[in-house]
């Protein structure tokens, strides 16, 4: 069975989401593409509380930011957790008469993605 998560006891402990989450509601109404790729670039946590942490140490970056810059892989995969993938997706879906949907990702880490980031329309 596929375990998700992080075994250990550090800052990070699962705060990608929320982060992203408190990202998203201090923000509602401004976000647009650039500021949804600027959250996932992030090196920083907010807590279940909102506090925001910043800058947090680049050995919790893999458990505890949006942005995953050491990779997946590495001790947690040993002890059989899987973390997903480091890459950035973003999609904006709009109905078919105001038209196409567009789907942007970076292959790799968000931070370290040079010029615009892939994308596609549908």
């Amino acid at each position: 069975m596929t375990k998700f998560g992080y075994p250990g006891l550090r800052l990070g402990l699962g705060l990608s989401h929320p982060t992203l989450m408190w990202d998203i509601y201090n923000h509602y109404g401004l976000i647009d593409k650039e500021l949804a790729m600027e959250f996932l670039k992030g090196h920083y946590v907010n807590d279940y509380d909102g506090t925001r942490r910043d800058p947090i140490p680049p050995e919790d970056w893999v458990i505890g930011c949006t942005c995953h810059p050491q990779g997946i892989g590495g001790h947690t995969q040993k002890l059989g957790y899987t973390r997903g993938t480091v890459d950035g997706k973003i999609a904006i879906l709009r109905k078919p008469e105001i038209g196409l949907s567009t789907m942007y990702w970076t292959l790799g880490n968000p931070c370290h993605w040079l010029g615009p980031w892939d994308r596609t329309e549908f």
